[in-house]
């Protein structure tokens, strides 16, 4: 997936946005690990930072 840095939503939102559609959709299973921060930063061509955010908040979010 590509990010829009132009877009009023901010990159972590993005980034976590389209890591909850991936388990909603089965690309990640119930009890599966999804990729590393450092994966998901090379994924989404975003900063580890940004991708801990979003990753922190899913997990707040449950």
């Amino acid at each position: 997936m590509r990010l829009v840095e132009a877009s009023l939503t901010p990159l972590y939102q993005q980034v976590m946005d389209s890591i909850k559609d991936d388990v909603d959709s089965g690309k990640y299973q119930t009890g599966q690990r999804i990729p590393s921060e450092g994966e998901l930063s090379q994924i989404y061509s975003v900063s580890r930072i940004t991708v801990r955010r979003a990753v922190s908040e899913l997990v707040d979010r449950g």
